[in-house]
C-alpha cells in the first residue's frame, strides 16, 4: 500500500478500531447506561418527594392561618363589646362610681384635673 493510500484511509482505520472499541466494551456502556438511568429516576423520586412535603406543608400552613384569622375575629369581637357603652356603664356601677354634681378644674401647664367634693 501506497503512503498515499496510507495516509488517506488511516482514519477510516481508526474508526473501524473505535466501533471494534465500542463492541469489545459493550457490555461496560451498558451498565454505565443503566447506572446513570437508576441516578436520574432517584433524582426525579426526590424531586417529586420534596415537592410533595412542600405542599403538604403549604396547606398546614394555610390552616393555621385561617384559624389565627378566626381566632382574631373573636377577639375584635370581644374587644369591641368591652368598649361598648353598656359594658362601660355597667362596669361603673360595679365600681361604685357615681356621677358628680359639681366639677372643679385645677389649672396646671400639664394638665387639667378634676375633683368632686
Amino acid at each position: 500500500m501506497s503512503k498515499f493510500s496510507q495516509t488517506m484511509f488511516s482514519s477510516v482505520r481508526r474508526t473501524r478500531s473505535f466501533f471494534a472499541a465500542i463492541g469489545q466494551h459493550i457490555v461496560s456502556l451498558n451498565v454505565a447506561c443503566l447506572g446513570c438511568m437508576v441516578l436520574l429516576i432517584l433524582l426525579s423520586i426526590i424531586q417529586v418527594n420534596r415537592a410533595a412535603t412542600k405542599g403538604y406543608q403549604i396547606r398546614e400552613l394555610e390552616k393555621h392561618i385561617s384559624q389565627l384569622k378566626l381566632e382574631t375575629q373573636v377577639l375584635e369581637t370581644t374587644a369591641a363589646e368591652q368598649r361598648s357603652m353598656e359594658t362601660v356603664h355597667r362596669k361603673v356601677q360595679m365600681l361604685g362610681m357615681v356621677k358628680t354634681d359639681q366639677t372643679h378644674y385645677v389649672g396646671s401647664d400639664a394638665a387639667a384635673l378634676s375633683f368632686h367634693r
